[in-house]
Formats: structure tokens, sequence, C-alpha cells
């Protein structure tokens, strides 16, 4: 990279870093499938509650966690 002197040389490397990145991110892209026992009512209320109680453990993220899904569902 220290011999980046023009703006050709410069694109060149930011479109080799561009390909490698989009290769890794097919390479690693997760596949979601709906199935039949998938949640449709599940939103990002519920995703929110839920990490809150898994960076916490508290009881109290827990009951509200649950409240949460029990006014989605």
């Amino acid at each position: 990279m220290s011999n980046i002197s023009d703006i050709i040389l410069l694109k060149s490397s930011v479109q080799t870093i561009f390909h490698a990145m989009e290769s890794l991110w097919a390479q690693y892209l997760k596949t979601v499938n709906i199935t039949k026992h998938s949640k449709s009512w599940w939103d990002l209320n519920c995703n929110r509650d839920l990490k809150k109680y898994k960076y916490s453990k508290c009881i109290e993220d827990w009951r509200q966690f649950r409240n949460t899904v029990k006014k989605i569902k």
C-alpha cells in the first residue's frame, strides 16, 4: 500500500479490497429458511428484549421479554 502514488493505483487497491470483502460475504452468508416452525409473530421488539436479557441475565429482563412475547402473540 505504500507505493500508491496516483489515482489509478488507489482505485485498483480499493477494487481489490472490495472484491475480497465481497467474496468473504458470499462465503459466510447465512441462508435463512422459512419453515412451518418459524415464528411469524417474532419482531424487533422480541430481539431487543431477548438481547437485553442475554446481556444482563436479570430475572426482570426475562419477565420483560416474556411479557413482550405474550403481547405480540
